[in-house]
């Protein structure tokens, strides 16, 4: 597992973005942030994004205040949009309001679990995201924990004080799953407090483990600790051949996957998630996908009515038994 694989952010999907040259090579989790950045051109998507999301994801898609300038730009010329449209529409139609939209469930579900008295943030490779960058002022009670690769998490703290300054209660922990066990990066953390009830993020990342280590990051979070919730996004496993990936996975994403050496390795087949999860002494809370998500945050904007995001991917919101 390499460095961009463990970043949490899917690898695919949105590499037109370099294609078209928004930016110099970057990580996947650059990508990530290109494609959230790419919809809020649009008045009908930017209105879905809660409050610090636009300002954030456009520090996070580029190195410095010149060239966030350039790419704003680009992504408002016409030609440019048409063709990301069309890479997208031959790739994986879809993946782009599919990312914003399991990102608003995991923004609900995290405001939701502080209400219920979740007292610690963890969010596991958190690439670029502006989640715990916007919700620790909001919450200065509050603790949240970004888990990630280290030079994936070095540029993140360069380009997250070019936005904001941060409070006392956002803590880096620099950490590489292929090499290291959860449980051994948050204990030998002086900020990581094993007597709060937690809720551990996994956005993007377990499709890319075994499931052996997907047993012991489970394990800690069902064993270890009180109270525990976890959000974690996973594949469903495809026919004919039952391996995890998007429905309708196009051949170029699947010659491109190889090229980067990074295909999905887990998922689970369609309709195992609560068996799946009791096996791990876990309660299903909520549980998204293609259908509901956009029933979920898109039913009050006329204008999106019909718009459709990738199948293959859902997102569990899961309690401890």
């Amino acid at each position: 597992m390499n460095a961009s694989r463990v970043t949490g952010t899917d690898t695919i999907g949105i590499s037109f973005v370099n294609w078209v040259k928004f930016d110099q090579p970057s990580s996947t989790a650059r990508l990530i942030a290109q494609s959230l950045l790419f919809l809020s051109v649009e008045k009908k998507f930017r209105e879905l994004m809660p409050e610090g999301m636009v300002t954030g994801t456009r520090h996070m898609a580029a190195d410095n205040e010149i060239d966030r300038a350039q790419l704003t730009r680009r992504l408002g010329n016409p030609f440019v949009r048409w063709l990301v449209r069309t890479v997208e529409s031959l790739v994986l139609p879809g993946i782009q309001l599919h990312y914003l939209l399991r990102k608003l469930a995991i923004e609900n579900f995290v405001r939701t679990s502080i209400a219920d008295g979740i007292k610690q943030v963890v969010i596991l490779g958190a690439g670029l995201d502006t989640l715990a960058g916007r919700l620790h002022g909001e919450f200065p009670l509050t603790s949240f924990i970004e888990v990630d690769h280290p030079s994936t998490q070095e540029a993140k703290l360069r380009l997250l004080h070019d936005w904001r300054k941060t409070g006392g209660n956002l803590h880096f922990l620099p950490g590489d799953f292929s090499e290291q066990t959860l449980d051994k990066v948050l204990m030998e953390s002086p900020h990581f407090e094993s007597e709060l009830s937690t809720l551990f993020i996994a956005e993007g990342l377990l499709m890319y483990m075994p499931s052996e280590k997907i047993d012991l990051l489970l394990r800690f979070v069902t064993t270890q600790l009180p109270a525990n919730r976890i959000a974690f996004t996973y594949m469903d496993n495809q026919p004919p051949k039952g391996k995890p990936g998007f429905e309708g996975c196009r051949t170029l994403t699947n010659v491109w996957l190889r090229w980067k050496g990074e295909p999905f390795i887990w998922g689970l087949p369609k309709g195992e998630i609560v068996s799946f999860l009791q096996k791990h002494d876990l309660q299903l809370l909520e549980h998204f996908n293609a259908q509901n998500l956009p029933a979920k945050f898109l039913r009050k904007h006329n204008n999106l009515k019909g718009v459709k995001s990738i199948s293959g991917e859902s997102l569990a919101c899961c309690s401890i038994i």
